[in-house]
């Protein structure tokens, strides 16, 4: 799937930087990417490709955004 993605995001000529997220024990890692896209079409490739989420870097903090969910926008680190 990320190759698949990532061949779409060259067709339509945006930069992707490869990002692994880690979970908090180190035993899980999931593959994706960072993208310098306003956050309205990163979550609606969210919601093509079927993710729950978005991470968002807001130019100060990281938060989690909801894509397929409609939890409101969490401040990362999570306590």
């Amino acid at each position: 799937r990320l190759t698949r993605f990532l061949a779409e995001l060259r067709e339509h000529g945006h930069e992707a930087i490869g990002v692994d997220g880690l979970s908090r024990d180190r035993q899980r890692v999931e593959h994706g990417v960072a993208l310098a896209l306003p956050q309205e079409v990163i979550i609606a490739l969210a919601i093509r490709w079927q993710q729950s989420a978005i991470y968002w870097w807001d130019g100060e903090v990281m938060w989690v955004v909801g894509a397929l969910t409609a939890a409101d926008p969490r401040r990362l680190p999570l306590s």
